[in-house]
C-alpha cells in the first residue's frame, strides 16, 4: 500500500501538479494579452492541457479505485479496465469470461481485479509483448483467472532460486 501511495504522489506531482502550474502561468499569461489572435490559439493551448490533465486524475483514480468494480461487478469493471489498458500502452488485449452471470463477494471481485490489474501492468512493464488475453473462467466451485502475453516472459526456476531476488 505504501509502495502505491509513494507512486500515486509521484504521479500527482509530476504530472497534475506540473499541468496545473502550467495552467495557472498560461492564464495569467492570457489576461496580459491583447491580441485576440493570441489569445485564442493559448485559449485552446490550454483548453488541450487541461483535458489532458482531467484525463490523467482520471485514470489515476480509476487505478486507485475503479468506480465500475462497486456499481457494476468484476466483469464490467475488467472489460473498462481492459479496454482503457489497452488504449493506454498500445497493445490489443482480448478478454474472455465464462461463468459469471452474477456478482461475486466484493472481496472476492476486489482480490481477483487487483490480480488481474497486475498482471496487466507486469505485462507492460516487462514482457515486451505485443499482444495479451485476460481469462475469467467460474463455475459452480472455482474462479480461475490468467492473465497471458505473447511477450519474452522469463525461467521461473532462475527467478525463484535467484540469491538476488527481492521482489514479492
Amino acid at each position: 500500500q505504501e509502495e502505491e501511495r509513494r507512486r500515486v504522489a509521484r504521479e500527482l506531482h509530476d504530472q497534475a501538479g506540473q499541468a496545473l502550474m502550467i495552467l495557472h502561468l498560461g492564464l495569467s499569461q492570457l489576461e496580459r494579452e491583447q491580441d485576440a489572435g493570441q489569445i485564442k490559439e493559448r485559449a485552446a493551448s490550454l483548453r488541450s492541457l487541461t483535458q489532458e490533465t482531467m484525463e490523467e486524475v482520471r485514470n489515476l483514480a480509476f487505478d486507485l479505485r475503479p468506480a465500475a468494480l462497486d456499481e457494476l461487478g468484476l466483469v464490467p469493471a475488467l472489460r473498462d479496465y481492459v479496454r482503457d489498458f489497452s488504449g493506454r500502452i498500445g497493445i490489443p488485449i482480448h478478454l474472455k469470461e465464462s461463468g459469471l452471470d452474477g456478482r461475486l463477494h466484493p472481496d472476492v471481485e476486489l482480490v481477483v481485479f487487483r490480480a488481474i490489474q497486475e498482471g496487466l501492468t507486469n505485462m507492460a512493464k516487462h514482457a515486451r509483448a505485443k499482444s495479451a488475453s485476460v481469462s475469467l473462467i467460474a463455475d459452480s466451485t472455482r474462479l480461475e483467472a490468467k492473465v497471458e502475453d505473447d511477450g519474452v516472459g522469463f525461467e521461473v526456476s532462475g527467478v525463484l532460486g535467484s540469491a538476488r531476488r527481492k521482489a514479492l
